[in-house]
Parts: structure tokens; C-alpha cells; sequence
């Protein structure tokens, strides 16, 4: 095994190269997520990063930590294997992603 190849080593399980054929990595980081209106009220869980996400999505069994939080819509949403589901737009809510604050306004 090669120097490169050894830094590019993953534990078993983990795809070993994407369809670019560069190496692939898990990303965690912890998400703080947070009712805006009843700050007393919030939920910390390591989360997978996927950067192509537009919206958190967290089980329904999770709502319950999060308070009362208005339903503001029921989408369609598709999963990884191409089935769709339906699920629930709620808010509103703040999710503090690891360290990462928002600017002050």
C-alpha cells in the first residue's frame, strides 16, 4: 500500500471512491436544534452533513422534544432509494450547526 493510499483508507463500510474517483468521507458534527419560540425547548443529536441538503430533516418522533412547533405544510419527499414519503414542513426553528454562528444583523 502506497502512502496515498493509506491516507486514503476508510474504516469497512464506508465507500472507498465516488464517481470522480476521489475519496469519500462521512461528515459529522453535532446540530443543536432549537424551538424560536420557547428557547427552553431544543434537541442536540450528531447529525450527517449532506451538503447538497436544502432543509434539516428530523424524524417525527423528535417533534415532541422540540415543543409545540406550527406545521406550516405537508410535502412529498424522496428518499435516498427513489420512494417518496410524506412529511411535514414545521417551524420556526434555529439549528446551530457545530460551531458555525450567523452573522449578527
Amino acid at each position: 500500500m502506497t502512502q496515498a493510499e493509506a491516507r486514503c483508507s476508510l474504516p469497512r463500510g464506508v465507500p472507498n471512491r465516488g464517481e470522480t474517483g476521489s475519496a469519500m468521507r462521512r461528515i459529522m458534527t453535532q446540530v443543536k436544534v432549537t424551538n424560536f419560540t420557547d428557547p427552553n425547548r431544543s434537541l442536540t443529536v450528531s447529525a450527517l452533513v449532506d451538503t447538497g441538503a436544502a432543509y434539516i430533516t428530523l424524524p417525527n418522533a423528535w417533534r415532541e422534544s422540540l415543543g409545540e412547533v406550527e406545521k406550516l405544510a405537508e410535502i412529498e419527499v424522496e428518499l435516498a432509494d427513489h420512494s417518496s414519503k410524506k412529511g411535514s414542513v414545521c417551524g420556526p426553528v434555529r439549528a446551530r450547526i457545530g460551531e458555525f454562528r450567523s452573522p449578527a444583523c
